[in-house]
């Protein structure tokens, strides 16, 4: 029976990454974690979980990539509304007991919102993240491919150069006010991109 090599090197950065989130949204609730006034850490928390993501694209993908967009939308998209549905059921109860917290539950905030926002019923706010890494990491494989068919070698630093080209654009659209409806899932798959191309470099 071959057992499953751990990378224990990324098991200690998703902790590090998980710490930075809890912390980046413990001040001002009770708990105060002062290192962040000389590592501001909160732009960076999911970038980290984004680069992990990264590391782990295996090449494979590229000979069925619709098989790899099948996979992710079986395990990113369909549990994010699932969980959209569960949460936008359990606000409807909330405010039906005099809880003043999210959105209606109706299809724009079940269907629409969890790919523009994700914000809609405030305690499924961290949704947001989803379409963002799916679109990266769907973009990525088939950018990959494509050139792959066409035969043509691309060195990583070339894809990797892009991608902060890319980022870069996304923070001046950021910067000029485009981050709101989808501008700001432009902005955010624009910001992830050099995260994910870094660890191949």
């Amino acid at each position: 029976m071959n057992k499953k090599k751990i990378d224990y090197r990324f098991k200690i950065l998703y902790a590090v990454a998980i710490l930075m989130v809890v912390a980046g949204h413990c001040d001002g609730g009770g708990i105060s974690l002062d290192f962040a006034q000389w590592f501001p850490y909160e732009g960076i928390h999911l970038a980290l979980f984004t680069f992990c993501s990264g590391y782990f694209f295996k090449d494979a993908a590229l000979k069925r990539p619709g098989r790899y967009v099948c996979k992710k939308l079986r395990t990113l998209i369909l549990p994010m509304y699932g969980y959209t549905i569960a949460y936008g059921l359990l606000v409807r109860l909330l405010h039906r007991w005099g809880f003043q917290i999210g959105g209606k539950f109706n299809l724009h905030n079940i269907l629409i919102s969890p790919l523009n926002d994700g914000h809609q019923f405030v305690l499924n706010m961290a949704g947001w993240y989803i379409v963002p890494l799916f679109m990266v990491e769907i973009l990525n494989c088939m950018i990959r491919a494509f050139f792959k068919r066409k035969g043509w070698q691309i060195p990583e630093w070339i894809f990797f150069a892009g991608a902060v080209l890319i980022g870069m654009g996304g923070n001046f659209l950021a910067i000029m006010e485009y981050r709101t409806s989808w501008w700001l899932t432009v902005v955010r798959i624009l910001y992830f991109a050099p995260f994910y191309y870094m660890p191949r470099t």
